[in-house]
């Protein structure tokens, strides 16, 4: 990559490797300069771009969200990665844009990971979720190395709630009535969300309405207020102060970014 990659963003999580060369990273937590070892963890919604790229080599691994949450649920028992892709990303001061520094050892392993992922791409299914499978158990193993004896990752109920919760994002939703369907008590429900995510269910919920927004803000000219209803945020005011709670600036301004 030459030159300049400017502001976008995407519907699916992103996994970024820089494999080699430079350049200059742009998010949501300002410019810094990457080299050989960055490696990105961008959930749906976040934007970024790249900006004076020389011979920028990097490796996208790109996931729909519902990939990792039902055909590759295996994900979830591990702790390190439930940390990797829910935990750490979700947190209020992350803002879905998780930076990491890997070692050189931990940059190769983890390129002879993706390069079978990037160079077959006419691999059965089957195939490449198991090499994903092993790419994101490796890099959970790397990030986070106490994690690895540790019991954890997501509870049966969490799923069942995070697929409620997503499949039906436009739905009033509390506490109460997602604990009635998942079986649980609504302080144990809490509990095991925060546990696996870092958050309460309530505040997913948010979290999955301003990514979805924010994807829609960017693949669509659909007025703002008709997407805030979209997903579940009728009032165009309180709407626009719950997307720039999570991404740090207004819907309008968030379009108008990453239409520049």
């Amino acid at each position: 990559m030459e030159g300049d990659n400017y502001a976008h963003d995407h519907d699916f999580l992103e996994l970024v490797l820089v494999a080699g060369g430079t350049g200059t990273h742009i998010s949501i937590h300002g410019a810094q300069t990457i080299q050989r070892g960055d490696f990105f963890v961008l959930r749906p919604g976040a934007w970024h771009e790249y900006l004076d790229c020389k011979n920028l080599h990097v490796y996208n691994c790109c996931c729909a969200p519902q990939l990792l949450r039902r055909e590759l649920a295996l994900l979830g028992d591990d702790a390190a990665v439930s940390k990797l892709l829910w935990v750490e990303p979700l947190a209020p001061q992350v803002r879905g844009v998780l930076h990491r520094r890997l070692t050189e050892e931990q940059t190769h392993g983890a390129a002879a990971n993706l390069s079978p992922l990037s160079n077959f791409p006419d691999e059965p299914f089957t195939v490449r979720a198991g090499r994903l499978l092993v790419l994101l158990g490796y890099l959970g193993q790397c990030i986070y190395p106490n994690e690895r004896k540790r019991e954890g990752g997501l509870h049966a109920a969490v799923r069942q709630g995070m697929q409620l919760l997503e499949d039906s994002c436009d739905e009033e939703w509390d506490l109460t009535r997602l604990a009635e369907l998942t079986r649980l008590n609504p302080s144990y429900l809490t509990r095991l969300f925060k546990a696996a995510t870092g958050q309460s269910p309530m505040q997913y919920l948010a979290r999955h309405r301003a990514e979805l927004a924010a994807s829609l803000l960017i693949a669509t000219d659909h007025p703002i207020s008709e997407i805030g209803a979209r997903v579940g945020w009728p009032d165009a005011n309180y709407f626009a102060r719950r997307f720039k709670s999570v991404f740090g600036m207004t819907p309008s301004a968030y379009r108008a970014q990453t239409d520049a």
